[in-house]
């Protein structure tokens, strides 16, 4: 089991051989184990603001302990 430190958003693509691309250089060290909560994107134009996002988080069970 971890311990969350830090959060990190991100996008990414799924390639043709189902592995995750992430669009951009992440901040961890090499080889850091990380947990990865994938959330299909619906469309480019349905763009949600911030608070509309967490409210999203705080309520999903996913994250319940």
């Amino acid at each position: 089991m971890f311990s969350v430190t830090k959060i990190i958003r991100t996008t990414g693509r799924i390639d043709k051989s189902r592995r995750r691309i992430i669009e951009e250089p992440l901040p961890l060290d090499e080889w850091t184990p990380v947990e990865l909560i994938i959330i299909p994107a619906i469309s480019n134009d349905d763009d949600i603001s911030e608070a509309e996002w967490m409210r999203g988080l705080a309520s999903n069970p996913v994250f319940e302990d």
